[in-house]
């Protein structure tokens, strides 16, 4: 099994399956406009009456059959993902680059109104994280770590050394609903996340969709 599945987006089939809708059509009405061309002169109301029912009732049965074809190899489609294993684990990394920023002032210079500088030098800021589902389908859990730089070269200030953090978060699986029968069946999930340094805690909670 590839490590990555190829997705196919709803929208594109959909799209083609409404061309090759309107071709059908299209021959079909050129078929009839042809057909209507040899009928004599006082016959061709009636013919055309005909022809129109009879192409009327064949548009409707293809796109009665190409709809209902589209809905069932979308249900395949959910049906073997639903099958596909679950468990995994996500590494991701990133640095993210702040540029220097000449003759620029921290807010806290503002308040003490001193001169502190900030952003003499660029700052890097890695981090590190890991995400996993221990139980398939019912429980993600994810931790981290990144390195808060310091935009100030000011030794006296609290914030002029690097903070490292820690991350932690996860997500579980709550009940099935429709919402009334409003929309197609889906979970509901909750979460939350923790983020702890020095000086510094902060954390949230969640309430969203399960995918």
């Amino acid at each position: 099994m590839p490590y990555n599945e190829p997705w196919e987006n709803p929208a594109d089939r959909a799209a083609a399956l409404t061309a090759r809708l309107q071709k059908a059509r299209a021959a079909r009405d050129a078929r009839r406009l042809a057909a209507l061309a040899e009928v004599p002169a006082d016959r061709k109301d009636s013919e055309e009456r005909r022809l129109l029912a009879e192409d009327e009732t064949a548009n409707a049965a293809d796109e009665s059959a190409a709809w209902a074809a589209l809905r069932t190899a979308a249900a395949q489609r959910q049906a073997w993902w639903r099958t596909r294993p679950r468990r995994h684990l996500l590494v991701s990394a990133s640095l993210t680059v702040t540029g220097p920023s000449p003759g620029a002032l921290g807010f806290e210079a503002f308040l003490v109104q001193r001169e502190y500088r900030s952003g003499a030098q660029a700052s890097f800021a890695p981090a590190l994280a890991l995400e996993a589902e221990p139980f398939a389908n019912l429980l993600k859990v994810r931790a981290g770590s990144y390195l808060e730089p310091s935009r100030f070269a000011d030794s006296d200030l609290r914030d002029a050394e690097p903070r490292l953090h820690g991350t932690a978060g996860l997500d579980l699986r709550l009940f099935e609903s429709t919402i009334f029968g409003l929309f197609s069946p889906f979970h509901w999930r909750t979460g939350g996340t923790v983020d702890v340094a020095p000086a510094w805690f902060n954390f949230s909670v969640s309430l969203g969709l399960w995918h």
